[in-house]
């Protein structure tokens, strides 16, 4: 809970949250990268970003110390999710990746 990630006297912050959504096949072939995707926080559907062609995105806005379970949807890939985070209590969460099957 919120409650529990930061003390009685400190109010959530803001976080940004970065990442990479990478498509693969079969291993020993090369990865790519998904362009184009959505990605969106199943617990706050407003948060949302665009992937770039580098398969980066960037979601700022997000409250601190909340729970965050990233989904990403794009054509020809099958809709994928991360594991549910605890974002920190303001700052920056980076590395949040995507690895979705070709």
């Amino acid at each position: 809970t919120a409650s529990s990630a930061c003390s009685q006297d400190e109010e959530p912050g803001v976080v940004t949250v970065t990442g990479t959504a990478f498509a693969f096949n079969l291993p020993g072939t090369p990865y790519g990268y998904i362009d184009g995707g959505t990605v969106t926080v199943l617990e706050d559907p407003d948060a949302m970003a665009m992937t770039a062609p580098d398969g980066t995105f960037t979601i700022e806005g997000l409250t601190g110390a909340s729970n965050a379970t990233f989904v990403i949807e794009a054509d020809g890939f099958p809709v994928a999710q991360t594991k549910t985070f605890t974002l920190p209590n303001d700052g920056l969460l980076d590395r949040v990746t995507f690895q979705v099957p070709d």
